[in-house]
């Protein structure tokens, strides 16, 4: 076990660090031990753009749904997928079929 201060002044563990977990990992693992919370505003905006991200909605929905439909597609696009997702997400079912998985509204 080393310490903060130790594993700074350790260049062959970074080399190891970064091998296995890639030179991002690395240096946020850096940015922590130094005390450097940047990182986070990073992450947070990373998040925010996914959260955000129409492409990742869609993606969403279409593995949860497995099939989106012309008129799913055309609402969501006009009221954001990040909506469509929840609003639907609350108020239908999936109704499974083996592979194919199809969004319907709840009824009861």
């Amino acid at each position: 076990k080393e310490s903060q201060e130790d594993f700074l002044g350790d260049s062959s563990l970074h080399t190891q660090v970064a091998i296995v977990f890639g030179d991002k990992v690395l240096e946020c693992v850096l940015n922590l031990c130094q005390s450097n919370c940047d990182f986070l505003e990073g992450l947070l905006s990373q998040v925010s753009k996914i959260c955000n991200s129409n492409a990742f909605w869609e993606n969403t929905v279409g593995n949860l749904c497995g099939t989106i439909t012309p008129e799913m597609k055309e609402l969501a696009q006009a009221m954001a997928w990040n909506l469509f997702f929840t609003v639907f997400n609350h108020s239908c079912s999936l109704e499974e079929g083996g592979r194919n998985k199809t969004l319907r509204m709840k009824t009861n």
